[in-house]
C-alpha cells in the first residue's frame, strides 16, 4: 500500500499527528478535529497507572521490610538490655557480697588491732608491777598520772578534792568557773603560797607546842580548807597545771627537790606522830597493805589466764572472736584491780592526813612540803619509821 492509500485508510475527519521524528505505534496518537481529544490516550493514562502501581509496590515492600529491620533491631537490643540487666545484677550482689566481706574484715581488723594494742599495755603494766615489788609508787597507777606528779602526791591532790567534796561541798556558778579558768597560773600560785605563808606565821607565833590555842587552831583550820577548796578547783577545771603552780612558786621560793626520800623523811620528823597516833597510823596502813596485796594477786591470777589463753605470750596473735571475747572479760577483771587499788589508796590516805594528825601536824606537812604536793604514801611510811611497804 502507498502512503496516500495509508492516509486515506484513517477516516477523513482524523488527523495524524507525529510525536517524534522516530515514532512507534504506541507513540501515535490520533485526534478527532470535533473533539480534540487523542485517540491513544486511554493506553497512556494505563501505562501511568501501571507506572504508580509499581512505585506503590515498591514502597509498601520498602515499608514491610524497613518495620522488619526494626522488629529485628529492637530484639536485639532487648536480648542485649536482658543481658547488662543480668551483668548488672551479678556485678551488685557481688559488690554488696564484697562490701559486707570489707566491714567484716575492717571490723576484725580494728578489734585485732585494739587488741594487740591493749595486749601490749597490759603486758608492760603487769610486768612493770610485778618488777617494782611491793612498794608504794607502781607505773601501773595510770589514774594518777599527771605530769610533774609522783604517784603520792596525785593521791593527796585526790584525798583533797574527796575531802573538799565532803566537808566543804564546794558549790562554783557557771561564772565562778569561767573567772577561775581565766585566772593566770601565777596568781593562783600566789595563792597557794599566801597560804602557806598565813600557815607559818601563825605557828611561828605558837613556838613548837603539840598543841595549838583554839583561836590559832581554827586559823590554821580555815587555811587548810581554803588549800583544799583551791586543790579542788584546780583538779576540776584546771588539771593538768598543778605542776605549773609548783613551778612557779619553786622559781619564787626554794627549788624543788626531787629527793622523795630526804623529803619525806624530814618532814615526817618535824610531824612528831604521838604514840596513839602512830598506833592508829599502823592500822590504817595494814588495811591499805591487805588491800593492795590482794588486788596485786587477783592481777598476777589475770596474768595467768591471758597466758593460758594465748594472749600473754610474745608474737601471740588473738585472730579468733570468741578468744578475744574471753581475753577482753579478764581485761575487766583487771581494770576492777586497778580500781579497787586506787580507791584503797584514796580511802586510806585521807584518813592518816585528816583523821589521825591534828591541826598542827597537818600545817606542818603542807608547809614543809611546799611547792610540792604531800606524798602521802611516802609519809606514812616514813613516819613510821619504814622505808617502803613489806
Amino acid at each position: 500500500m502507498t502512503a496516500h492509500c495509508a492516509i486515506d485508510a484513517f477516516p477523513p475527519n482524523f488527523v495524524l499527528v507525529p510525536s517524534s521524528n522516530r515514532v512507534c505505534e504506541s507513540q501515535i496518537r490520533h485526534m478527532d478535529v470535533n473533539t480534540g481529544r487523542h485517540v491513544g490516550a486511554a493506553a497512556h493514562e494505563s501505562c501511568e497507572d501501571h507506572s504508580a502501581d509499581s512505585t506503590c509496590r515498591k514502597s509498601q515492600h520498602d515499608r514491610e521490610r524497613s518495620r522488619r529491620n526494626q522488629a529485628m533491631y529492637r530484639a536485639r537490643k532487648r536480648e542485649e538490655w536482658g543481658a547488662l540487666e543480668n551483668d548488672f545484677a551479678e556485678t551488685k550482689g557481688a559488690l554488696a557480697s564484697a562490701r559486707a566481706e570489707h566491714a567484716q574484715l575492717t571490723k576484725s581488723a580494728v578489734l585485732l588491732e585494739a587488741s594487740v594494742d591493749l595486749r601490749s599495755t597490759l603486758l608492760e603494766m603487769l610486768q612493770a608491777a610485778q618488777q617494782s615489788g611491793a612498794g608504794w609508787e607502781r607505773p601501773h597507777a595510770a589514774p594518777f598520772e599527771e605530769p610533774g606528779l609522783s604517784f603520792g602526791q596525785m593521791v593527796c591532790l585526790e584525798a583533797a578534792c574527796q575531802v573538799a567534796r565532803q566537808q566543804d561541798s564546794p558549790t562554783l556558778s557557771q561564772g565562778d568557773m569561767e573567772v577561775f579558768r581565766r585566772r593566770p597560773m601565777l596568781e593562783v600560785g600566789r595563792e597557794f603560797r599566801a597560804n602557806v605563808e598565813s600557815m607559818v606565821e601563825i605557828l611561828a607565833k605558837h613556838g613548837a607546842g603539840v598543841r595549838l590555842p583554839h583561836a590559832a587552831e581554827e586559823a590554821v583550820e580555815g587555811i587548810l580548807g581554803r588549800q583544799r577548796r583551791l586543790l579542788w578547783q584546780i583538779a576540776t577545771y584546771r588539771r593538768g597545771q598543778v605542776h605549773s603552780i609548783m613551778e612557779s612558786a619553786a622559781a619564787e621560793s626554794k627549788p624543788i627537790d626531787r629527793d622523795a626520800d630526804a623529803v619525806w623523811q624530814d618532814i615526817a620528823r618535824q610531824v612528831r606522830l604521838s604514840p596513839a597516833q602512830r598506833v592508829e597510823l599502823d592500822k590504817y596502813r595494814d588495811a591499805l597493805r591487805s588491800t593492795i596485796h590482794s588486788a596485786q594477786a587477783e592481777r598476777a591470777h589475770v596474768l595467768k589466764c591471758m597466758e593460758e589463753m594465748g594472749c600473754g605470750t610474745p608474737g601471740a596473735s588473738c585472730l579468733a572472736n570468741r578468744q578475744m571475747l574471753a581475753w577482753r572479760a579478764t581485761t575487766q577483771d583487771l581494770s576492777a584491780s586497778l580500781s579497787a587499788e586506787r580507791n584503797a589508796y584514796v580511802e586510806h590516805c585521807p584518813a592518816m592526813f585528816g583523821r589521825i594528825m591534828d591541826t598542827r601536824q597537818r600545817a606542818i606537812v603542807i608547809i614543809a612540803s611546799h611547792p610540792l604536793l604531800p606524798d602521802l604514801p611516802l609519809l606514812m611510811d616514813h613516819l613510821l619509821g619504814m622505808e617502803e611497804l613489806s
